[in-house]
């Protein structure tokens, strides 16, 4: 369930009267030090001190909850999943009938049930999560009309407006459960809100706040900002030194981004996902032999099922970008028969797995060799050397298949969108559009959702508008979810943007 998913990922780091006053708190600076050490993973230390220091039982309470969710989300070891289900379920039943007049503990107790449908959605228990998270929703609500000015509501209000603002269409039927439309800018401005004021989670505020801004608004926002400040504030702490590369890659800072990595590598065996970043950046700076070795690396070692089909999808690319076509090969057919059974939920990893497919058997062409070369260099952030590749296939555009030529133009837009070329990228999207592909049909949609958030850039929001909305029309392409996802957060953003005129009209 993507919708499940969108709100469990920034843990991979992580109306009425009543106005609550602030209470003189004794233990905020422990509270902030043991919030501290969930977010460097460092679970144990988090516990003694909950333990030793905090005198009311229902935060322990909430923290070791929290401590258990994040390790069995990280890591997604079956024997972390089911402890953290037991003991939610104890917490559940502790939080349903204890203090029930006290506004913290229903938030707490929202939380903790909104934990057991992500966990739920990992199992592949969908039904159950989405009955875990109407209840979620039921207690917050109850919450929200009764304690209108928690500080506390902000947080699980913001996750839950971003999340329904994004909801992909083959789940809109939990949308008719909750009864309502989530709002991108409300889900914002709570959780900026919640970061600032809440007296719980807020540095892991911080980073659900950069997860939206870096993937909903997919590069329109302060993202890069805000994961640059927190990490200034905090350089050592694991969950945002990840996230902070993970930004560094994103935007094609690779060196930098292996720089920081061998600076954290010290601590690997805490941070899980170590090796597919050091395979990313060292797969982006050319070096395809370490990438290969730390591709395999993070298989060998990583538990769970997250990335480790775009682990072993980059080490199939890894052989073919240097020149190995055959290795490439082989290495697809390992991914298509032996690993198939590790491919996550997530967009990214079927889309990996359906390459495998479709490669296992087959050597690239030269054609899709030169457009692979194209993508390489889009996404390590040379698009220069993008547009040079793509001159001699342009001379031969009209001989190309379909899916050739949508995804020549669309990789083309690609280069000349980071490049900041709009009217060049717009042109090469529109080339991409009028083409009838099959399996680049998800490139079309995207060059949709591209010239959709180029026109919202330059306030051109009728337009906008008209293009996210066309994207919405096609169905059945890879990273689907993730693009309705995208598309409808936009649309959310554009609610109540009026058709301005140009300057001067």
């Amino acid at each position: 369930m993507r919708l499940v998913r969108a709100i469990a990922f920034v843990w991979i780091l992580g109306c009425g009267i009543s106005v609550v006053h602030a209470q003189p708190d004794s233990y905020a600076a422990y509270r902030q030090q043991i919030e501290l050490q969930l977010l460097d993973f460092q679970y144990d230390a988090a516990g003694q001190l909950t333990r030793f220091y905090l005198a009311d039982g229902d935060i322990p309470r909430f923290y070791q909850n929290h401590s258990l969710f994040l390790k069995a989300f990280i890591w997604q070891k079956g024997s972390d999943m089911d402890a953290f289900l037991a003991d939610a379920s104890l917490q559940d039943s502790y939080f349903a009938q204890h203090k029930v007049e006290d506004p913290l503990n229903r938030v707490f107790h929202a939380e903790i049930i909104l934990k057991i449908a992500i966990i739920q959605v990992l199992q592949g228990n969908h039904l159950k999560a989405a009955y875990s998270l109407q209840s979620a929703w039921a207690i917050l609500q109850k919450q929200v009309k009764k304690y209108p000015d928690h500080p506390q509501n902000d947080r699980l209000l913001g996750i839950f407006h971003l999340a329904f603002s994004g909801v992909p269409s083959e789940y809109k039927w939990v949308l008719g459960i909750f009864g309502m439309e989530g709002d991108f800018n409300t889900g914002i401005r709570l959780l900026e809100r919640a970061a600032r004021e809440a007296p719980y989670l807020n540095l892991e505020t911080q980073l659900v706040l950069y997860y939206a801004e870096r993937n909903l608004k997919a590069g329109i926002g302060d993202a890069s900002h805000r994961i640059d400040s927190l990490h200034t504030a905090h350089p050592d702490i694991l969950a945002v030194s990840y996230l902070y590369i993970h930004n560094l890659l994103d935007k094609g800072s690779h060196a930098v981004a292996l720089a920081e990595l061998q600076r954290v590598s010290a601590r690997a065996a805490q941070m899980p996902y170590i090796h597919y970043q050091l395979g990313k950046a060292c797969y982006y700076t050319e070096q395809f032999d370490e990438a290969i070795v730390h591709f395999q690396n993070y298989v060998y070692t990583y538990p769970g099922k997250l990335f480790v089909a775009d682990a072993l999808f980059k080490r199939a690319l890894s052989y073919a970008l240097s020149g190995n076509r055959v290795k490439a090969r082989a290495a697809f057919h390992e991914m298509a028969n032996s690993y198939a059974y590790r491919t996550s939920q997530f967009d990214e990893d079927q889309y990996a797995q359906a390459q495998a497919t479709w490669y296992q058997n087959k050597l690239f062409t030269d054609v899709e060799q030169q457009l692979l070369y194209m993508r390489y260099q889009t996404d390590g952030g040379r698009p220069q050397e993008a547009l040079k590749k793509a001159q001699p296939l342009l001379a031969t555009a009209p001989m190309l298949s379909n899916d050739e030529r949508t995804e020549l133009y669309y990789r083309l837009g690609r280069a000349y969108h980071l490049l900041g070329r709009w009217d060049e990228a717009k042109t090469s999207y529109r080339n991409a559009i009028v083409q009838n592909p099959i399996r680049a049909l998800w490139m079309k949609v995207y060059a949709h959702f591209y010239i959709a958030q180029i026109m919202e850039q330059q306030a051109e929001w009728h337009d906008a508008r008209r293009y996210y909305k066309e994207a919405l029309q096609y169905s059945s392409y890879p990273f689907q979810k993730s693009l309705e996802q995208k598309t409808k957060a936009g649309l959310s953003r554009l609610k109540h943007k009026r058709y301005d005129l140009p300057e001067g009209n």
